[in-house]
């Protein structure tokens, strides 16, 4: 009675390849000819709800399903589909034919096993050993003419079991991950053959795995082992909208897709009339106002069919394509082809749910909130607008809030002008407002972390926050909340930095984080949060940031002389800020103590007698003889272009009115021979590269009235000769400036 029962029920494989137009063109055939009675396809077990709940009728791709689980939202498995995706064309047809479908693969938790970038190097190289044996130097070119472009669709899947086996056998390692997956998969079509009697069933995966599960009753006990190992969690599906600017990279599950409007193309039309890609050509860049002739289309389509029949080939390819209408159409104007490659080839396609949009609650509490704050005009018409706020009126300093957080969420809805001379310290905030439909994934993606704006915010900072080890980013992620209006979260950042900055020695770490402090210190007295909580981790910080940093820049090389400007830098910004005794008192010794040190690298030796001249520690009549030393002195010409580059580094314009200063450095450069002149053209060049172009020719004008003609300098002739090969006059300082 079994074999009888075996005997009626029919079961077939399909190995497609993810958003391959030519596999679903094959894969519809493929459907209708066999008429299955259920589809086991290749999606995560734990979506099998979301498939039942699909209304595919009311539903336009391109979609997503977003699969997570409450323990771990950052590991959120996203499986887009496109209409051209075979996934697609199979729920569809199921839906449509009223079929069970169920989805067989891993369900989403079994898949942190390893880690992504080990998944992903899994098989590059035999795939890559396999074609080039094969004499085939770029195998997606060759995937994408021979089946995605290709309108031959008889036996495709039968071709592609066999390319795959004989690729499989080439890997002298199996990626753990798809060995998980594979007993799986191979454990649920045994189980739904024994409870689906009398039925016949297709099966759908990814065509990788097509030869590992044809055979499904192999392995059953190696399956079951490793199926063990799969540690259950509760996990949540959504079905959220999808844009093809998303599609058009690797983003979550399966693979992403360069040009997706273009495959949509081939799935709905194949290559048999490729006249009408030529005319949807022409259309695109007319809407954009550029003029392009019906002969010229014409001219394109006929060079295009010339250019198939030369190469020996059925139909032509994108490549073929692309070069046809660059010379007919474009004339070589690249412009013109990223028009197309934007418009016609990625495309702007943007998904709907339907009724199943009313499932995500923080949508929503976004169109409450922009009602509120009267920006649904904007986000109706998506327009741009400029929005000026005044943060001392209550309903201005909420806007703030609201528009900060969904920065957070990264949902860019408002940009803060930070170019403007308004700025939060005097309660004013200039936004550039506008909306863009891939926003509106976002937010619904954000939907995971909670039901309105306000629960999601903190929730993924939190997440954020726990997982985050540096110093740095926290209070980068600090400054943000404060700026949200977020205290409880401020307060639990503070915590965390505080606990991770007590043992710190670090000042790349340490420094930037003093910085974050200050500027928050001063957001605070504008967003309702008590200063004072920053600036006591300030106080303790300060003091061990200045006892380090002498000892960290002694017998240093150029690389960390440099980042260690930078950190004085800083140094000098915080103590500007704060403008406190003790601090000020800190920071003087900080320079004494580094101007008085034999060992500290000439870029900082050079900042650091300009920082003590700037603060009064030492008068021009000292500082004079030891400028005239570091450019005169029995040293490298290299060592003197770093110390005049750090001593520079602090603002040019203030030191080049003083004249003896000018006259030592027209004389420094002029004495160089020309091999010294040509190393240090670089560093004396970075010296000058801060001015502006109106600040370089005050300065000409200011040198040029100031100094006498050095054109008799010594070596003046080499350094001519030098400027005349490179076609620039650089022989005199103000040239260098200008250059």
């Amino acid at each position: 009675m079994a074999d009888k029962t075996k005997s009626k029920t029919e079961i077939k494989f399909a190995g497609i390849r993810h958003h391959g137009p030519g596999t679903s063109r094959a894969l519809t055939k493929w459907l209708k000819a066999f008429k299955p009675d259920v589809i086991l396809l290749e999606c995560p077990a734990d979506a099998k709800s979301k498939l039942d709940q699909l209304e595919i009728e009311e539903i336009r791709p391109p979609v997503a399903l977003a699969i997570y689980s409450d323990k771990s939202l950052q590991n959120t498995m996203l499986l887009p589909f496109a209409s051209f995706s075979p996934e697609w064309v199979a729920i569809q047809y199921a839906k449509l034919n009223h079929l069970d479908i169920y989805p067989i693969d891993l369900p989403s938790y079994g898949w942190n096993i390893t880690e992504e970038k080990d998944i992903q190097d899994y098989g590059k190289d035999s795939l890559k050993q396999a074609f080039k044996l094969a004499g085939i130097e770029d195998q997606e070119k060759w995937w994408d003419s021979s089946i995605e472009e290709s309108d031959e669709e008889e036996d495709v899947f039968s071709f592609i079991t066999t390319l795959m086996d004989n690729w499989r056998a080439l890997e002298e390692t199996t990626n753990p991950l798809n060995e998980l997956r594979e007993a799986f998969m191979r454990t649920e079509i045994r189980r739904l053959r024994k409870s689906l009697k009398n039925k016949n069933i297709a099966v759908i995966t990814g065509a990788y795995h097509s030869p590992a599960i044809i055979d499904f009753n192999s392995k059953k006990s190696e399956d079951q082992q490793l199926c063990k190992s799969i540690k259950k969690e509760k996990s949540i599906a959504n079905w959220i909208p999808w844009s093809y600017q998303r599609l058009s990279s690797s983003i979550g599950y399966g693979a992403g897709v360069k040009y997706p409007s273009w495959y949509e193309h081939l799935y709905i039309y194949g290559f048999k009339a490729p006249e009408l890609w030529f005319t949807k050509a022409a259309l695109t860049l007319r809407e954009k106002g550029i003029y392009v002739s019906t002969a010229e289309v014409l001219d394109g389509i006929e060079l295009c069919s010339k250019l198939v029949q030369l190469k020996n080939k059925v139909f032509p390819s994108l490549e073929d394509l692309k070069e046809a209408i660059n010379s007919s159409v474009f004339h070589g104007k690249q412009t013109y082809w990223d028009i197309i490659e934007e418009e016609l080839l990625i495309g702007k396609s943007f998904g709907s749910l339907g009724k199943l949009e009313e499932l995500h609650p923080i949508r929503k509490d976004f169109e409450q909130q922009i009602k509120k704050y009267r920006l649904s005009a904007l986000i109706k018409r998506k327009d741009t607008k400029s929005r000026k706020l005044d943060l001392r009126k209550e309903q201005h300093l909420e806007m703030s809030f609201f528009l900060h957080r969904l920065n957070i969420l990264g949902i860019y809805l408002g940009t803060l002008d930070m170019s403007e001379k308004s700025s939060h310290s005097n309660f004013n905030e200039t936004w550039e407002l506008t909306w863009s439909e891939d926003d509106e994934i976002t937010l619904i993606q954000c939907g995971m972390y909670g039901n309105t704006i306000d629960e999601a915010v903190p929730n993924l900072m939190k997440e954020k926050l726990d997982k985050e080890k540096s110093l740095v980013r926290i209070s980068e992620y600090m400054v943000k909340l404060l700026l949200a209006g977020l205290t409880n979260e401020v307060i639990y950042c503070l915590k965390i930095l505080n606990r991770l900055a007590i043992n710190s020695l670090d000042n790349s770490q340490l420094i930037p984080l003093c910085r974050q402090l200050v500027l928050g210190s001063k957001y605070g007295n504008l967003r309702n949060f008590p200063p004072d909580k920053l600036l006591n981790i300030l106080e303790d910080l300060l003091p061990r940031v200045f006892g380090i940093f002498p000892s960290q820049c002694i017998h240093i090389d150029e690389k960390k002389a440099r980042e260690s400007l930078e950190e004085l830098t800083l140094l000098r910004n915080i103590c500007g800020i704060l403008d406190k005794t003790n601090t000020n008192k800190m920071w003087l010794q900080l320079l004494s103590h580094l101007d008085q040190s034999d060992f500290v690298h000439p870029i900082l030796k050079g900042a650091t007698l300009r920082l003590s001249l700037d603060n009064g520690l030492i008068s021009r009549e000292i500082a004079s003889p030891r400028v005239s030393y570091a450019l005169r002195g029995n040293k490298e010409p290299i060592e003197k272009a770093q110390w005049l580059e750090g001593f520079l580094s602090f603002g040019v314009l203030g030191i080049l009115y003083e004249t003896e200063t000018v006259k030592l450095l027209e004389t420094f450069v002029g004495e160089l021979e020309e091999s010294e002149f040509r190393k240090i053209l670089p560093s004396l060049k970075r010296s000058f590269n801060q001015l502006s172009k109106s600040e370089k020719q005050r300065l000409f004008s200011l040198i040029k009235t100031k100094m006498p003609s050095t054109e008799n300098t010594i070596h003046s002739d080499k350094r001519t000769a030098l400027c005349q090969e490179q076609n620039k006059e650089i022989p005199e300082l103000v040239n260098l400036i200008l250059t």
